[in-house]
């Protein structure tokens, strides 16, 4: 049997966060790309970039207020985000006014739905390879 047993988790010093609309906005953007699966979500400096290769960028800028930024912005973030099911993450973030993003010191990438309704909230967590290592 799996310990489900909560463990501590150790974060790489930065979370970010974007409006639920927005994210919403992004994941519909990326949606209609057939051959998408996979978000690339990177964070530095003052800015935070979604992608998908072969599809465009998208660059949100802490100084226009789209999004929130807090911790270390010299750490540079690396996360995967899975597009699909894509009205599964569209509806979260629904239910949420933010969405947050934060990377575990073991590669981990932890997205965040505080729901408004009786103070539920959904954590979705997904490891991924190493961006940098793959790119050696």
């Amino acid at each position: 049997m799996e310990d489900w047993s909560p463990n501590q988790v150790s974060l790489n010093g930065k979370l970010f966060s974007i409006e639920s609309e927005m994210f919403s906005n992004i994941l519909t953007t990326f949606s209609v790309y057939n051959e998408v699966d996979t978000i690339l979500i990177t964070s530095k400096g003052s800015q935070i970039t979604f992608s998908a290769v072969p599809c465009e960028e998208i660059i949100i800028r802490e100084e226009s207020g789209d999004c929130l930024i807090i911790g270390d912005r010299e750490v540079e973030t690396h996360m995967h985000m899975p597009l699909h099911p894509s009205s599964f993450f569209i509806n979260c973030g629904l239910q949420a006014r933010r969405v947050w993003f934060l990377e575990t010191t073991d590669s981990c990438a932890i997205i965040h739905f505080p729901f408004q309704v009786y103070a539920h909230f959904l954590m979705i967590c997904f490891p991924f390879a190493n961006v940098n290592s793959a790119q050696d």
